[in-house]
């Protein structure tokens, strides 16, 4: 989806981050979203829904955020 935009501002030396994230939802069920996940920092797997978030970032300081 980004894609084109991405290509706008495009360097040879731009990076792509990802970051990926777990929010905890104990109370949640029967939503589609809400998933076991293993969260490492309490060494045990909780009800929670993932994010992968992501940026582009240029040389030029351009950046482009996306979900």
């Amino acid at each position: 989806m980004v894609k084109l935009t991405v290509k706008e501002i495009e360097e040879t030396d731009g990076v792509l981050v990802f970051d990926d994230s777990i929010y905890e939802k104990p109370y949640m069920d029967g939503r589609e979203s809400v998933y076991w996940h293993y969260d490492h920092s309490k060494s045990r797997s909780i009800k929670s829904i993932g994010l992968l978030t992501g940026l582009y970032v240029g040389r030029e300081n351009a950046a482009i955020p996306f979900c």
